[in-house]
């Protein structure tokens, strides 16, 4: 973004999740299932960056328990991509979680399988612009 931010420090870094509130099959347990996807995503996109600052955020995210503070947030799929966007231009780590074989169940009852994008993360480290923490504040926690 060409305008200047304004930082803030949070307490902590953050890791927010966004998942999808319009798959009306995304239960409680897929839902967790997804979840986990995106917290394993983001940490394997820090571990396979080689970048040191990074790497150093990550650490102080997992602090002395080992996993650092998750926020799920309730977002439609056109949510998500536009958040993606914007977290992206104001130069915060995230990405989208696509299930290659999400289940679904189609009216006649059949079972199938289809690719589906179901969430995505979105990492604030403790220095973070006020803009961007606004931005987020847009979604509400997921029910």
């Amino acid at each position: 973004m060409d305008e200047q931010m304004t930082e803030y420090t949070l307490a902590e870094p953050r890791l927010y999740i966004l998942v999808r509130t319009d798959i009306p099959q995304l239960n409680p347990g897929k839902l967790g299932a997804q979840a986990a996807h995106a917290g394993t995503k983001f940490f394997r996109h820090v571990l396979m960056s080689n970048d040191m600052a990074l790497s150093e955020e990550l650490a102080e995210w997992e602090g002395d328990r080992g996993f650092g503070t998750k926020i799920t947030l309730a977002a439609t799929e056109a949510q998500i991509y536009d958040a993606m966007v914007v977290m992206r231009d104001m130069g915060l780590l995230c990405s989208t979680v696509v299930d290659p074989s999400y289940p679904m169940t189609n009216y006649f009852g059949d079972h199938f399988t289809r690719e589906e994008l179901t969430c995505a993360y979105v990492f604030a480290p403790r220095t973070v612009s006020k803009e961007a923490l606004a931005y987020l504040r847009k979604f509400s926690l997921h029910p």
